[in-house]
């Protein structure tokens, strides 16, 4: 394992450390599929035998064990278990799953540290509605970023796509640098609102859930939605995850990768046919939850409207060569903030899986 990515797991398992692993055990919930991590998976199914594919789920990939429970793919069988985001990634970068799933810009910075990694659709790849929080009573004083400047802010840790993907925001659209035009204050995404509500910090970022918790509440304003402010200046919405795999496995496995996105897509469709489901106490409750559905009712009603409305998640159709080319020009901004040299587009993104 090259320096870069040793560098890049301790980081993650600091992370890890403020996240919250997702078990399940609900009652009446969708439990884990039972698999072996050290079971290889089977070769590439283009003879119709069913491809064994095993990965750590998050709760971010609640299409994905849809899609594997309700028996939507197509000779691939997902073998998961649940755990917290850090853990996800870090089993991915080494080497136990073929499979992971993280935003573009990781792929980028998985590619820099020597990793051969490629990011390959969009299929329920959750859009990046995180944002800038602030009291509602200082939004008379705090209009833009460049207001916040010199103030504390909190975040849920460098190691996160969430905190680099605000550096590119601060140093592209407002020439500010994160780390030394604000006071950074790390905590646990699910203690920085009430860091925030008590003012112990002036702003604070934070993951999607808890961002949409903001949009329901009196008390909070977003103001600066980090997919929003990208979208509206480039005409594509960012999103904080979705497959990437080692190119070797891309190469070999074409049309596993193919049928994975499209299983994924169904999944996703499937949820937004099945909204209770996805309720407390529904059958799958227990994958969405660690995510911050259930905060309290208007977060969840929120929340659903977003799915409803296909502005929670994006489609596999999304990942078009317009929408590579906008996330690119995202990427390129974070050099220097989370690479020295960014590598070339075709290399981030597998194009062979471009959506027509």
């Amino acid at each position: 394992m090259n320096p870069g990515t040793r560098n890049r797991l301790t980081r993650l398992i600091t992370t890890a450390m403020a996240l919250t692993a997702v078990t399940a055990c609900n009652t009446g919930a969708v439990a884990p599929s039972s698999a072996s991590a050290s079971a290889p998976p089977a070769e590439a199914s283009s003879t119709g035998e069913t491809y064994n594919l095993h990965m750590r789920m998050t709760p971010s990939n609640a299409a994905w064990v849809v899609a594997q429970e309700e028996g939507l793919f197509d000779r691939i069988n997902l073998e998961y278990e649940l755990v917290g985001y850090g853990e996800s990634a870090q089993l991915f970068l080494a080497g136990e799953d073929p499979v992971g799933q993280e935003s573009p810009w990781e792929a980028a910075r998985f590619r820099s540290e020597g990793e051969d990694i490629s990011y390959f659709g969009t299929p329920s790849a959750l859009n990046f509605y995180s944002g800038l929080i602030i009291r509602a009573e200082d939004a008379g004083k705090y209009e833009t970023l460049t207001d916040l400047e010199g103030m504390k802010l909190g975040h849920p840790g460098f190691g996160t796509g969430t905190w680099q993907a605000f550096e590119i925001i601060a140093k592209a659209n407002y020439d500010l640098d994160a780390r030394t035009d604000f006071q950074p204050v790390e905590a646990d995404p699910g203690a920085l609102l009430g860091l925030l509500q008590t003012g112990e910090i002036d702003g604070t970022i934070n993951f999607t859930g808890q961002t949409a918790t903001s949009l329901t509440r009196p008390d909070f304003k977003v103001l600066l939605n980090f997919s929003e402010e990208w979208e509206e200046g480039h005409g594509q919405p960012l999103v904080i995850n979705g497959p990437m795999a080692r190119r070797e496995w891309l190469d070999e496995n074409t049309d596993v990768a193919r049928r994975l996105v499209a299983g994924i897509d169904m999944g996703l469709e499937w949820m937004k046919e099945n909204p209770d489901a996805l309720m407390e106490g529904g059958k799958y409750a227990n994958i969405v939850e660690g995510e911050g559905w259930f905060a309290d009712d208007a977060t969840t009603t929120k929340i659903h409207e977003l799915l409803q409305d296909g502005v929670w998640y994006l489609k596999a159709d999304a990942y078009t060569q317009e929408w590579v080319d906008s996330m690119y020009e995202f990427i390129e901004q974070g050099q220097g903030v989370f690479a020295d040299e960014i590598p070339p587009k075709e290399e981030i993104f597998y194009l062979p899986l471009l959506q027509e």
